[in-house]
C-alpha cells in the first residue's frame, strides 16, 4: 500500500470516527431532573439529599435542594449513563422527613419530577417485634402474679371430724 492510499484510509477512518461516535453516545447528552422537595403542607424543604437511581442500570447519583427547596439533577453525570425511557427513583430525605417518586426520561432535555417528604415511619417489622414484646411483657407478669398468691388449702375430711369434737 503506498502512501497515497494510506493517508486516503486514515481521513477516511477519521471521518468516520467524528461522524459516528457521536452517534453511539447520543444517550450521553446533556439531560436534567429538576423539581421542587415539599412537606406534606407544601412548604419547602432546604437542604434535602435527593438519591437518583437508574432502575435499569442500578446507577445512582445524588443531588441537594436549595433554600426554595429546588433541586436539579443531570444524567449526563449518572455513572451508569441513561437512555429514554429509563425509569429514575428519586428518594428524598432531611432530618426525619423522607418521600420517594418517579420520573421516566423522556425525549425532552428537561423532565420536572416533585416529591412531598413526610414523617419516617417504623417498619412493619418492627411493629410486629414491639408489639410481640408488649405480649412477652404482659404474659410475664400474669405468670408472676398467679405465682404469688399462695395456694388455696383445702380442709380434709379428718380436719373437719377433729374441729368438731
Amino acid at each position: 500500500m503506498n502512501i497515497k492510499n494510506l493517508s486516503a484510509l486514515i481521513g477516511v477512518v477519521c471521518i468516520a470516527s467524528i461522524i459516528i461516535v457521536p452517534l453511539g453516545r447520543a444517550q450521553a447528552m446533556p439531560h436534567a431532573i429538576f423539581g421542587f422537595i415539599k412537606d406534606s403542607a407544601g412548604n419547602p424543604v432546604a437542604g434535602a439529599t435527593i438519591a437518583l437511581t437508574n432502575d435499569r442500570t442500578g446507577g445512582s447519583m445524588s443531588v441537594t435542594s436549595n433554600s426554595l427547596g429546588q433541586y436539579q439533577a443531570d444524567l449526563f453525570t449518572m455513572p451508569s449513563g441513561y437512555q429514554v425511557g429509563d425509569s429514575i427513583t428519586l428518594k428524598a430525605n432531611s432530618g426525619q422527613l423522607e418521600g420517594t417518586s418517579s420520573v421516566t426520561v423522556s425525549a425532552d432535555a428537561l423532565d420536572q419530577c416533585d416529591v412531598i417528604v413526610s414523617e419516617k415511619t417504623a417498619s412493619g417489622s418492627l411493629v410486629i417485634l414491639g408489639i410481640v414484646a408488649v405480649i412477652m411483657i404482659v404474659v410475664a407478669l400474669a405468670a408472676l402474679t398467679i405465682m404469688r398468691k399462695p395456694p388455696v388449702k383445702k380442709s380434709s375430711e379428718k380436719g373437719r371430724r377433729r374441729e368438731r369434737k
